[in-house]
């Protein structure tokens, strides 16, 4: 029922509420009131003991040791942020680094992801690491349909598909929801890195060949996947002077050379020095891989394990393209450069680069200042 009667009080029908009518001087001291206990109580909360969670340990300690002892636990640490524990594994066998991290699926591990990475530093501009990078998904061992990339495009549930070349590395990263899927996508993608079948026709196929023009088929023409695409590349004047700037700044360096490959270069690239290129550097001892999500550890370990101990890629041979090679000393004085492009209308531009200490420092801080010196806003 309602408040009993009162002075200053109304008493609401059933059911309903009453508002209590008070004085100005009294409503300031019930505040100040509520105030002072407000403070307390946060006070005393403050002053508590909080009770300390330890995170759960972590699913690689429940692997069963014959899989578990065929890798070294380098490194384990609890990302608070992601409540998931990341670790660091060495196989035994290779050498090979995995980092490994167990996300749950209320953080994201529902989304599970993989991607191994090799060092590909090239010592020349025929694009080879670019050209291997779409040829190793041109067909393996296991998997020796043409083309198992766009049957995976097709078919997979993938959310992620893809592989990058950088100047000194080349990345294959998978990604999907379902495990089922996301170990098949696993599967594909280490056995095309590993075990991909290289053929001459795979290299005319994506990086050169010879071809009679649509126009007279008496004559030749140059084509080929990653040909035609950096015919592109090289018919844009921001990308001519950008790696006419990475020349300069890296005379001599892998970093100074056109990792995607230049039209004049491709076609020097040989079948032998194809293949040799992979043979050394996509060895299990330089591999990097990467575990996302909240799929079965065991069976990461597993498939990683079983790759990287194939007899057949264990041709190891030395690293002759550049890696490790020390960056330039750098100069003393002012360097210019005049890079040149065909004409494509009225451009006018200035650009201004540095030699870094590391290939990932290069900011133009001076150019980017002088831009906003001279904007009229």
């Amino acid at each position: 029922a309602g408040l009993p009667s009162a002075a200053g009080c109304n008493t609401p029908p059933l059911g309903g509420f009453s508002m209590l009518r008070v004085g100005p001087a009294v409503a300031r001291a019930s505040r100040a009131a509520a105030r002072r206990v407000a403070l307390r109580a946060r006070s005393m909360s403050s002053k508590a003991p909080v009770a300390a969670t330890s995170p759960p340990a972590p699913v690689v300690d429940a692997v069963p040791q014959e899989l578990l002892s065929r890798f070294r636990v380098v490194k384990r640490e609890f990302l608070k942020e992601h409540a998931a524990w990341a670790v660091l594994l060495e196989h035994a066998a290779t050498g090979a680094q995995l980092v490994s991290i167990e996300a749950p699926s209320a953080g994201g591990g529902d989304e599970k992801v993989f991607g191994i990475a090799f060092p590909t530093e090239p010592s020349d501009s025929t694009g080879v690491a670019h050209i291997l990078e779409h040829s190793v998904l041109c067909g393996s061992e296991r998997y020796p349909c043409k083309e198992p990339f766009a049957e995976l495009l097709r078919s997979s549930q993938q959310t992620f598909l893809n592989a990058m070349t950088y100047p000194d590395r080349t990345v294959y990263p998978v990604a999907s929801l379902n495990e089922q899927d996301f170990r098949n996508l696993v599967g594909v993608y280490l056995d095309a890195v590993f075990r991909p079948r290289l053929s001459p026709w795979t290299l005319m196929q994506e990086g050169w060949r010879l071809e009679p023009s649509e126009e007279d088929k008496s004559r030749f023409k140059l084509s080929g996947v990653v040909y035609s695409e950096m015919k592109g590349v090289y018919s844009s004047a921001d990308s001519l002077h950008a790696m006419a700037c990475g020349q300069a700044l890296f005379p001599g360096q892998s970093y100074g050379v056109s990792s995607g490959g230049d039209p004049a270069a491709i076609p020097s690239l040989s079948y032998a020095d194809f293949v040799g290129f992979h043979r050394r550097n996509y060895q299990p001892s330089k591999a990097r891989l990467f575990f996302w999500g909240d799929d079965d550890v065991a069976e990461r370990l597993r498939v990683v394990d079983e790759y990287l101990t194939l007899g057949n890629i264990h041709d190891e041979e030395a690293h002759a393209n550049g890696a490790g090679d020390p960056l330039p000393s750098g100069w003393k004085d002012p360097q210019s450069l005049t890079s040149w492009w065909p004409p494509g209308g009225a451009r006018t531009g200035e650009a201004t680069a540095y030699s870094p200490a590391s290939p990932s420092d290069v900011v133009d801080e001076a150019s980017a200042a002088a831009a906003a010196a001279a904007a009229p806003w």
